[in-house]
């Protein structure tokens, strides 16, 4: 069920960075990075949910990944405007 979900995202957020390389007018650019973030918000949400489940099996191994949490907070409250 994962690939199903995780392929046609993955597109949404290639076509994102597709479409912020093709020199968008100003007035996009904004419209494309909230695009791309909330993209990856969602992809973010759905490799969480897939981990919970993982958790709840006894299947996962845990990665230390570095996270800036005041640039992330940052993004937020600037997409929430």
């Amino acid at each position: 069920m994962s690939h199903e979900i995780r392929t046609p995202l993955n597109a949404v957020i290639g076509l994102s960075h597709i479409l912020a390389d093709n020199t968008p007018r100003e007035d996009q650019k904004e419209n494309i990075n909230a695009l791309n973030y909330s993209g990856k918000i969602l992809l973010n949400l759905l490799n969480n949910v897939l981990d919970f489940s993982k958790m709840q099996s006894k299947e996962i191994e845990l990665d230390n990944i570095p996270t800036d949490l005041s640039l992330a907070v940052k993004q937020i409250k600037k997409y929430m405007r």
